[in-house]
Order: C-alpha cells, then structure tokens, then sequence
C-alpha cells in the first residue's frame, strides 16, 4: 500500500513540474525561441566589405560572401551564386524574391504615388510601421506580412522588409524582398551612413 502511495505522489509531482515548466515558458513570451535562420548573420569576426554610392552619398558594410550589382535601376546585393545567376538571365525575374535585397530611387512624387498607398494593411496584406535610425535620421521601417498568395510570387506568409530613407530629390528605398536575410539586412542596415559626395 505504502508503495501505491509514493508512485501516485511521484505521478502528482511529476504532473505538477511539467504544468509548471509549461506556465512559466508561456508568461514569459509565448513561444520558444525560433531556431535560427537559414542565412547567417553579419558578425564582428566575418569580413566585409563596403558598398559606396557616391550618386546617392551613401556606403553600408555587406557580408564578403555576397556581391551587388546594378539591374536597370536596381542595386541588388546577394549571395555571389544568386546575383551572377539574376545577371546571367539579364535581370529578368519570375519572383520578386528573386531580387533579394534591393536599392531603388524613388522621387518624391514616386514616394506619394506608389509607395505611400501599397504600405497599408488590406486583405492581401498585413503592414506594419515603425521608425529607426539610420544613418542619424529617423526614418520608416515597414514590415509587410502577405496574407495570400498575391503577384511576383509572393505566397502566403511571405514577409517583405523595407525602409525609406530621405536623399536629394527623394528617397532611398531599401528593401528585404527574402526574408531568410534578414539578420544580415538588419546589419547592413545599422552601418548604413552618408558620405559626402
């Protein structure tokens, strides 16, 4: 009977630890934490190198396994691999994730007309704004969630990262368009500063 007793308190004890475990790992965030994307991020050891704009005044550090180059008007930076392979095709996209991680110019009549009236929540779309610092400006950080497969083949839960920074005559668009970048976005973006031309 006594050992009736200790299995049932072990039972209660070991149910009462993992009721426990499971309500301090949810009061504390929700979830747990997200394994690590496939894309590594820029860190203080990994070598760099700088992209320099001298037409927009502007330079920001990249990973040395990535490259850029220009598509049209489009500055695109990326694994060496995946941008010779866009270069190779003459630019041409079958998905906007094919560009990346992408540099326009946007006038400010570009700005008001097209990217002011596609950065708002509808139902193909979740955004998200928010404000940092680049370069000593504060400037607008969206986040764009899609909801449904939409055009350029975006999919459902695909998420498109972009700031804009004012420049002369206009702004700078810089843009996350695969999202599994997005650590080392995020770090080209802190040393992102202008330059004087």
């Amino acid at each position: 009977m006594k050992s009736k007793s200790i299995l049932y308190l072990i039972a209660v004890l070991a149910v009462a630890t993992v009721v426990f475990l499971i309500w301090i790992l949810f009061s504390q965030g929700g979830n747990p934490a997200p394994s690590p994307s496939p894309a590594s991020p820029i860190n203080e050891t990994e070598n760099r190198r700088t992209y320099n704009n001298e037409e927009y005044g502007f330079a920001m550090q990249y990973p040395e396994t990535w490259t850029n180059d220009k598509c049209a008007k489009t500055i695109v930076f990326g694994p060496k691999e995946k941008v010779e392979a866009l270069k190779t095709n003459d630019c041409s996209i079958t998905m906007a994730k094919d560009l990346m991680f992408a540099i326009n110019f946007r006038t400010t009549q570009q700005y008001e007309e097209i990217i002011v009236p596609f950065r708002k929540t509808d139902e193909d779309k979740n955004v998200v704004l928010d404000k940092i610092m680049i370069g000593g400006l504060q400037v607008p950080f969206y986040r764009t969630e899609y909801l449904r497969d939409a055009s350029m083949g975006f999919k459902a839960g695909d998420i498109v990262t972009d700031v804009l920074v004012p420049v002369k005559d206009g702004y700078l668009e810089i843009t996350l368009l695969d999202n599994q970048y997005i650590d080392i976005y995020n770090n080209m973006i802190k040393s992102f500063q202008f330059i004087s031309n």
